[in-house]
């Protein structure tokens, strides 16, 4: 046997950094793009009041994003009802009717890993006495109002805690 010579030295550390850059940029995109890791992140964002974190988490149903008043509303419920959000997000598999937010594979991160996103539960508000020249928002936004059964219908909107404001203008 001969010894390496310092070139195949060279080349053969070059191959070994690469190869456990490689394992390692594997594992950690696999853990990031995970399921349970975008759960993780949804539940900070939302606690850490992060609007920013929490629209690239969050979705309808197609892939429609969050409206910022939404996104509020998600924050405001996992801070005023700890309880009852924590209990309205789960995977997708618990197939549960309790399930406001649930964690769905929305196609691949660097074409090589299954991303995920939160998907929303899209949800109406329901509000008496339709008059004519009475306009409503939820934190300052306006949505889609229709009118059925006597009742005012707001939505869809993503489920959370909103802040109902009903102006009049006429006489």
């Amino acid at each position: 046997r001969s010894p390496l010579s310092p070139r195949n030295k060279i080349i053969i550390a070059i191959v070994g950094v690469l190869l456990v850059l490689f394992v390692g940029f594997n594992k950690f995109a696999h853990s990031y793009a995970s399921a349970e890791s975008t759960l993780k992140r949804f539940h900070k964002a939302a606690m850490e009041e992060d609007k920013k974190a929490l629209g690239k988490l969050v979705e309808f149903e197609g892939g429609i994003k969050l409206s910022s008043g939404e996104l509020e509303a998600i924050i405001n419920y996992a801070k005023h009802s700890l309880n009852d959000y924590t209990k309205s997000v789960g995977l997708s598999e618990d197939e549960s009717e309790q399930l406001l937010y649930t964690v769905q594979q929305t196609g691949k991160v660097f074409g090589l890993f299954d991303g995920h996103k939160i998907n929303v539960r899209q949800q109406y508000v329901s509000a008496p006495l339709p008059v004519e020249g009475i306009e409503y928002r939820l934190n300052e936004e306006n949505f889609k109002v229709t009118e059925a059964d006597g009742r005012v219908i707001i939505g869809p909107i993503a489920p959370g805690i909103y802040e109902l404001k009903a102006d009049y203008n006429g006489e």
